[in-house]
């Protein structure tokens, strides 16, 4: 008898037995559950085959021994590709953006993670992979291998620089009153070269800078200027609606209007006439009336209201 010592393939092994002539062979893994069919082993590890003769009438039984299938787990390098993307792009994490040297012939990789080393800009990076499956078939084969992962190139881009802007102050449904402040911001994947604004602002570090719209009209601007270390320039400019603004209640000139809002809270019951305080002549100024129907209710628990900035005006 002979065992089997090899690398795992994917095939089953048997024990060698030969020599010998009469009586019926059996075998066994365990020692104690016998069978006529020699057992053989398939995936990586070991395992013992017993075997005994049963003897005839010119035969003894014979107890044989065992003997080892040992099966090494085969070797498999998986190699993540190289890739190139953009600063704020992930990288793809695809099973084809892998490489694998090894396989036993119709075993495939079914899944992979990939995980790139850094998200900023970089022609020295890496794409590491880790946790792969392999099957045959629909069956998991990976503990049959013995896997090395190797790195591949990461090479992440600059992109040009982004120029936003975020105001504050009085905000109207179409604009903002004078002396509200924009602060404009750059954003660069590779570190900031130059950030200006027209008109100037006040610098509030070397990304961001503050501008106050003074000026009232109903088109007034700033424009952010960035150019990003590599030499990527972005110009974008913002447009607003900037309004003056007056406390007096009766909005001083035609060119006011009123700011705020009417509302009117119907009660319940059945419709009869208009409800006297939805039609008093201040609810009417600056066209809010249109919000309050001026109708209530035959319980009189209808009610308006006025938001608090109802009698701020503005005019451009």
């Amino acid at each position: 008898m002979e065992g089997y010592t090899g690398t795992y393939d994917g095939n089953p092994h048997p024990i060698t037995v030969s020599g010998g002539s009469g009586g019926k062979i059996w075998y066994s893994v365990d020692n104690t559950n016998w069978q006529e069919t020699m057992p053989t082993r398939t995936s990586a590890g070991y395992g013992d085959v017993y075997v005994k003769i049963e003897g005839d009438n010119n035969h003894n039984n014979k107890a044989c021994g065992y003997r080892r299938i040992t099966l090494e787990k085969k070797a498999v390098t998986i190699t993540a590709n190289a890739q190139t993307v953009n600063y704020g792009t992930a990288i793809t994490k695809a099973i084809d953006k892998i490489t694998a040297n090894g396989l036993v012939s119709g075993h495939n990789i079914t899944a992979i993670t990939l995980t790139q080393s850094t998200t900023n800009v970089t022609t020295t990076g890496t794409i590491t992979p880790s946790a792969a499956t392999i099957k045959s078939g629909t069956t998991d084969v990976t503990s049959n291998y013995n896997i090395t992962y190797q790195t591949g190139t990461l090479t992440i881009k600059a992109v040009a620089p982004t120029v936003t802007i975020t105001m504050s102050g009085e905000k109207y449904s179409d604009g903002y009153k004078s002396g509200a402040v924009g602060r404009v911001t750059c954003t660069s994947s590779d570190g900031i070269s130059s950030f200006t604004t027209t008109p100037e602002g006040t610098s509030v570090s070397n990304s961001q800078i503050d501008v106050k719209f003074i000026t009232p009209g109903t088109s007034r601007s700033v424009t952010g200027t960035c150019t990003s270390t590599s030499g990527l320039k972005t110009t974008k400019t913002f447009t607003y609606k900037i309004y003056k603004y007056s406390a007096d209640s009766s909005c001083g000139v035609s060119s006011y209007s009123y700011r705020g809002t009417c509302s009117c809270t119907k009660g319940t019951g059945t419709l009869v006439a208009d409800y006297p305080s939805c039609n008093s002549t201040i609810y009417n100024a600056g066209g809010c009336y249109k919000y309050c129907t001026g109708r209530g209710y035959g319980d009189g628990a209808g009610s308006c209201t006025r938001s608090a900035n109802y009698k701020k005006c503005y005019h451009t």
